[in-house]
C-alpha cells in the first residue's frame, strides 16, 4: 500500500478502471499497517481484503480460502518446522518453513528463489542507504530503510528489522545523528544474515533431497 510512485490503493482504481465490469481481479491489501481505517480505506479503493504484515501461513491459507473457495484449504496444510539451526537471533525459521510450504511439490524451489530475490534486493537497498547518508538524501533514504524492513520481516531476517527501523526514523524526522553507525552496523548484520539463510538452504534442500530419495537403493 506504500510503495513509491504508484501505490497500492492508485494502482487498484487503475486496475478497476482497465478491466471494467467484464472481470473482476480479486485484491488483497497487504501492509505494514494494522489502524482502525486501514480495511475500510482498502475497500474504498476497489480492493476485495486486507491482511497485514508479516503475513503469516495461516492467515494466508484462510485468506486464500475465503476469495477463492474451489480449492478447499484446511489447517492441516500449515507445516511443520522442518529444520532447526543455530540462528535464531539472525533469523526466523519458523517464517521460512512457512515461505517453503507456499510452493508445495509444484514449485520446490520457491524458497530458494524467493531468498536469492531477497538478498539482491536487500544489496540494492542498502547501496541507497549510503548514497542517501553522502548525498544527506532523507527521502531516499526513508525509503530504502523502510522497503529493506519490510522485506527482512516477510523473509524472517529478524536481525535487520531494528536498524532498519531506527534509520527509517531518523529519515522521516530529518536529522542524519547516528545513521553513519547505524548503516555500519547494517553492513555487519546484513552478511550475518546472508550466511544464516544459505545455510538454512543448504540444510533444507539437503533434508528435502534426503526425503525423496529415502530407501531408494
Amino acid at each position: 500500500c506504500q510503495m513509491p510512485e504508484l501505490d497500492g490503493f492508485e494502482a487498484t482504481r487503475q486496475i478497476r478502471l482497465r478491466e471494467g465490469n467484464g472481470r473482476h481481479t480479486v485484491i488483497v491489501a497487504m501492509t505494514a499497517n494494522a489502524l482502525q481505517g486501514d480495511r475500510e480505506k482498502c475497500i474504498e479503493a476497489g480492493m476485495d481484503d486486507y491482511i497485514s504484515k508479516p503475513v503469516r501461513h495461516m492467515d494466508l491459507l484462510a485468506m486464500i480460502k475465503q476469495w477463492m473457495p474451489l480449492k478447499k484449504v484446511t489447517p492441516a496444510e500449515a507445516p511443520e518446522a522442518r529444520i532447526t539451526i543455530d540462528d535464531s537471533a539472525i533469523i526466523d525459521v519458523r517464517r521460512l518453513n512457512e515461505l517453503s510450504a507456499i510452493g508445495g511439490d509444484d514449485e520446490p524451489d520457491l524458497l530458494r528463489v524467493l531468498v536469492m530475490m531477497y538478498m539482491n534486493d536487500s544489496v540494492k537497498r542498502i547501496a541507497a542507504i549510503y548514497t542517501s547518508l553522502e548525498t544527506h538524501d532523507m527521502q531516499k533514504m526513508t525509503i530504502a530503510a523502510h522497503t529493506l524492513k519490510g522485506s527482512s520481516g516477510n523473509m524472517g531476517a529478524r536481525l535487520l528489522v531494528p536498524t532498519c527501523a531506527e534509520i527509517e526514523h531518523l529519515g522521516k524526522n530529518q536529522s542524519m545523528e547516528g545513521v553513519a553507525a547505524l548503516y555500519a552496523k547494517l553492513e555487519t548484520d546484513f552478511s550475518l544474515v546472508k550466511s544464516a539463510l544459505e545455510r538454512f538452504l543448504r540444510e533444507f534442500y539437503a533434508g528435502q533431497y534426503i526425503q525423496k530419495t529415502k530407501g531408494t537403493p
